[in-house]
């Protein structure tokens, strides 16, 4: 795997109100979004969900950043964007993912900002450390998320593409009585 080019870093206050324009992201590049502080809002799947510090947002190519905010609790975050070149990517793993240990997040986004505007840093070796950190992080989210209970329904259309994966899942008549 060729890790992407790490090409900045900075820090983001949201403003006090709730108007923030999104940045769109644009080709050959990813942006990571990693709060560290304060409160966002985010479509996911079920709807708008609150996010604090710790939430990480990986975005790719035509997604936009975080942009809705708490006024009360302004969000804070630390800003990635990698260089991926002209390929097409395909995330690892979700867009949105949960960084634990909320002390390590700070810790990292402060040194994080200080070693990439440090002269002196070897960049290709710190983004290379950075890029495999969160996707560490964003590994050990997906592997204890909890498992989402499915309708009985799709349970038994999955059960049934397991048992007979091997034969034609065609339509079948006789498969699909099998499989109620």
């Amino acid at each position: 795997m060729k890790i992407p080019e790490l090409v900045s870093v900075f820090y983001y206050k949201a403003p006090g109100h709730d108007r923030i324009k999104p940045q769109i992201i644009v080709n050959g590049t990813e942006y990571v979004e990693i709060v560290t502080g304060g409160c966002t809002k985010f479509d996911v799947r079920a709807g708008e969900k609150n996010f604090g510090c710790g939430s990480m947002f990986w975005h790719v190519a035509g997604e936009h950043t975080i942009h809705k905010n708490d006024p009360e609790n302004p969000y804070e975050c630390i800003c990635l964007r990698f260089n991926v070149g002209g390929k097409s990517l395909r995330r690892p793993f979700g867009r949105c993912c949960l960084w634990e240990n909320r002390e390590e997040v700070v810790s990292f986004a402060n040194t994080l900002i200080h070693s990439f505007h440090d002269i002196s840093c070897d960049h290709k070796i710190l983004g290379e450390f950075v890029y495999m950190k969160i996707r560490w992080e964003a590994y050990s989210y997906s592997r204890r998320m909890p498992e989402i209970e499915l309708p009985r329904s799709v349970t038994r259309i999955l059960e049934c593409i397991e048992k007979n994966f091997m034969g034609d899942l065609g339509i079948n008549p006789k498969l699909i009585f099998f499989c109620r």
